[in-house]
């Protein structure tokens, strides 16, 4: 279920051309939510409560990591 939601949900993130090459993958073991945004070098990582937003030197989202996806998406 949370493939087919997340499938749909960022669709219509992904039609922006600036993430046309954005790649996410779904560990269901460890249910973390992998989005790749650019190939460019992560500079920094930012922590937040259930996630990891990793940015580039210029300040732009590389990749981000979700903890719990599971629990997060369930409430959509």
């Amino acid at each position: 279920m949370l493939e087919k939601f997340c499938g749909r949900r960022l669709l219509t993130f992904a039609r922006n051309d600036k993430y046309k090459d954005m790649k996410v993958h779904y560990d269901k073991d460890e249910d973390i939510l992998m989005i790749q945004l650019s190939d460019k070098k992560i500079d920094d990582t930012l922590e937040t409560e259930n996630s990891l937003i990793s940015v580039s030197k210029d300040g732009e989202p590389v990749m981000l990591e979700m903890f719990h996806a599971s629990k997060f998406f369930a409430a959509y």
